[in-house]
């Protein structure tokens, strides 16, 4: 099976260093990457029966040491007395306020430690308009095709990580709860909205601190073997300079012999477009 990578003309320095980026979900183009829309970490009730021991404890513990000590126990069944319910309210408020930040806090810490991975996308097709514009710098750049049948895309891990396997993308509008405790991990990983159907998009996940280099803050990029890119595809308008400099990345690297060359051309009178090989 072949995939493909849209990179606008520069990105040919994929194929002259054999690296490419893993992107962190902060810094990809969709700015819900990696973040379905929930209302909250887990459900209250939940929240709430984990919160209530520890805290009512701790609220007992603080209100013997600074109420009672200074104004008596008389002072606080008067309060009672005067105010029924009261001491009960406080403590509501205070499992209010723990369980909104706790749930505040949850959320960050998965926010965190989802931007230390990194995605690599790629498409099952080649020819699609859009992705050519959004991606290939109006056309001008190119297609990168991958063997995705690559042992690249399918690293040894332990059972129940997915890190470094290839894995298809689906599409939903909405999550199968509004709590993101309740998410299997392919919602969270491996599902997008529905509008961005259209890209059939394929993607492999690996933690950042496996990158072999980081040129800049933020970049981080991962070896490529060189059998894993089977061809590259020219836009309709890729320039005479950037065709050069591809066959000059090709001719400076034995390893990249086995590349075969495509070109996209318009399909007259019905707006599509089609990849004709060399």
């Amino acid at each position: 099976m072949s995939l493909y990578k849209y990179v606008p003309p520069e990105r040919l320095d994929v194929l002259r260093n054999l690296r490419i980026r893993f992107t962190q979900p902060g810094a990809q183009n969709d700015p819900f990457e990696l973040r379905p829309v929930v209302e909250r970490f887990r459900r209250r009730e939940v929240a709430r029966q984990a919160l209530a021991k520890p805290l009512s404890e701790e609220w007992d513990r603080q209100f013997s040491d600074k109420v009672l000590k200074q104004f008596g126990s008389q002072f606080v069944d008067e309060v009672e007395r005067m105010h029924p319910g009261y001491l009960a309210s406080k403590k509501e408020a205070a499992l209010a306020m723990a369980d909104a930040e706790s749930d505040h806090g949850a959320m960050e810490l998965i926010a965190q430690h989802l931007n230390t991975l990194g995605i690599l996308s790629l498409s099952e097709v080649p020819d699609d308009l859009l992705m050519w514009a959004h991606y290939s710098a109006n056309h001008t750049g190119f297609v990168l095709e991958f063997d995705g049948g690559h042992a690249w895309f399918c690293e040894q891990r332990p059972e129940g990580d997915d890190c470094g396997t290839l894995k298809k993308l689906s599409y939903a509008d909405e999550p199968s709860s509004r709590y993101l405790a309740e998410l299997k991990a392919h919602e969270v990983f491996y599902t997008k909205g529905k509008k961005w159907e259209y890209e059939r998009e394929w993607r492999v996940i690996r933690p950042l601190v496996e990158s072999s280099a980081s040129p800049s803050e933020g970049v981080f990029l991962f070896k490529l073997p060189p059998t894993v890119i089977t061809g590259v595809i020219a836009g309709l308008r890729t320039c005479s300079a950037s065709l050069r400099e591809l066959q000059e990345a090709r001719q400076g690297n034995p390893q990249l012999a086995h590349l075969r060359f495509g070109q996209i051309m318009e399909v007259k009178n019905i707006n599509t477009l089609e990849v004709v090989w060399a």
